[in-house]
């Protein structure tokens, strides 16, 4: 069952805060992509971004029903980038020229010369110190967000980083009271290692919500799925060990 309350509409949007890694321990390479943990890190956030500003076209109109805001961290903590979904899609930082592979129908591939927008460049300097401090401000985003907004589709932290804290994290956290709390949201822990599947996890989010990105989050079926059963389709398992979810409150 999905609730009117959890629509995600430009009449009930939501908010997503990406806090992203960027110090030297990014730099480590990644065996299975042959790139580096903040290449894959800083291209996870640009495809994230294009995704579901994608998904939330209507024809020529974009529905503005989410607002983004990324948030960078290593000795210190930057806004790299936010905005809603039509500020983001009308000023990307720059366009980058890419070729992609495409099926010609004649056994073939081409490679196909397009342009795609970024939003945040790759970056790994310093320590991660400021780690705590990221997550901070981006519960203080979040919480100015929901007192203003008031009705609002559940909001999403992606937590992107270079390793676990720890290796007794949960895969899936709930509190207790989360269900019925007014100042609930999701953060998704994402650790940057060679199990990460990249298409998959751009993609993960969208599975909280109806076909095309939104409207409507399962706030409902989220708990059932996540944690009274604690089950996930096929591919989403496949992503454990790169992932967890935390089902949080910011405040009683």
């Amino acid at each position: 069952m999905v609730l009117e309350k959890d629509i995600m509409s430009r009449y009930n949007p939501t908010i997503w805060i990406i806090v992203i890694e960027q110090s030297i321990r990014m730099n480590s390479l990644l065996k299975s992509v042959s790139k580096s943990k903040a290449v894959v890190a800083t291209q996870l956030v640009n495809q994230l971004i294009n995704t579901v500003i994608m998904r939330n076209y209507d024809g020529e109109v974009l529905k503005n029903c989410c607002f983004i805001s990324v948030i960078g961290y290593n000795h210190d903590v930057k806004e790299l980038c936010s905005g809603w979904l039509n500020d983001l899609d009308e000023n990307p930082l720059y366009w980058k020229n890419v070729k992609k592979k495409v099926f010609d129908g004649a056994g073939s591939f081409l490679d196909l010369e397009m342009k795609i927008p970024v939003w945040i460049e790759v970056k790994s300097e310093s320590d991660d110190s400021a780690k705590e401090l990221a997550l901070d401000e981006a519960k203080k985003i979040l919480l100015k967000w929901i007192e203003n907004q008031g009705k609002t589709s559940l909001p999403i932290i992606f937590n992107i980083m270079s390793s676990k804290k720890s290796a007794k994290d949960d895969f899936v956290e709930v509190g207790d009271n989360w269900k019925c709390e007014k100042y609930k949201y999701l953060q998704l822990d994402i650790y940057v290692n060679d199990n990460m599947q990249l298409t998959e996890l751009v993609h993960l989010p969208f599975k909280l919500y109806r076909a095309g990105g939104g409207p409507g989050m399962y706030t409902d079926e989220i708990y059932r799925r996540f944690y009274e059963f604690n089950t996930l389709d096929a591919d989403v398992n496949n992503l454990k060990d790169s992932i967890s979810l935390k089902f949080k409150v910011l405040k009683q």
